[in-house]
């Protein structure tokens, strides 16, 4: 069963940031799922309001859930030649974040920070991966597809 939890670093959410339920059918990843698949993803999913200045992950990290951003921002940082951390790409609603990554389990080449007080969508990525070979158009058509839109192939691991 979906559920949701408070704010990580102990911030306290707003009550905007913890619905009992969101509207997550709207999201263009689930609505283009079979029922079925949407249905597993949803039972062990788990809404999460993320504190401003969380590191989701590092770079090098395997993922362990695909993220998807309901409201907020997340920040995908790397770091230049010089050592310094440069903003890659700004992740927001309702966008999935670093796809390719959970979709391939290959280590994540950029760090995530939450620059705000964000709500996210956390789908476990071996359920992820899973439900994209099952309905692997279908998933193109609602929130990887904009993986070939950054020039990034589709490639499913084995899991």
């Amino acid at each position: 069963m979906l559920a949701v939890h408070g704010a990580a670093c102990g911030a306290e959410p707003s009550s905007d940031m913890l619905s009992p339920r969101p509207d997550l059918d709207s999201l263009p990843l689930l609505s283009a799922l079979a029922a079925s698949s949407r249905t597993a993803l949803l039972e062990n999913a788990v809404v999460h309001a993320v504190a401003s200045g969380t590191v989701l992950f590092e770079q090098g990290e395997t993922p362990t859930f695909q993220h998807v951003v309901l409201t907020g921002s997340a920040h995908l940082l790397g770091r230049s030649s010089a050592g310094r951390e440069v903003l890659i790409e700004v992740v927001e609603p309702p966008d999935l974040v670093i796809p390719a990554a959970v979709v391939t389990g290959s280590p994540y080449l950029m760090r995530a920070r939450i620059p705000e007080p964000s709500r996210l969508l956390l789908i476990p990525a071996s359920l992820f991966r899973r439900a994209g070979r099952r309905d692997v158009v279908r998933v193109a058509g609602g929130g990887v597809g904009d993986l070939s839109s950054r020039g990034i192939p589709l490639a499913v691991g084995a899991d």
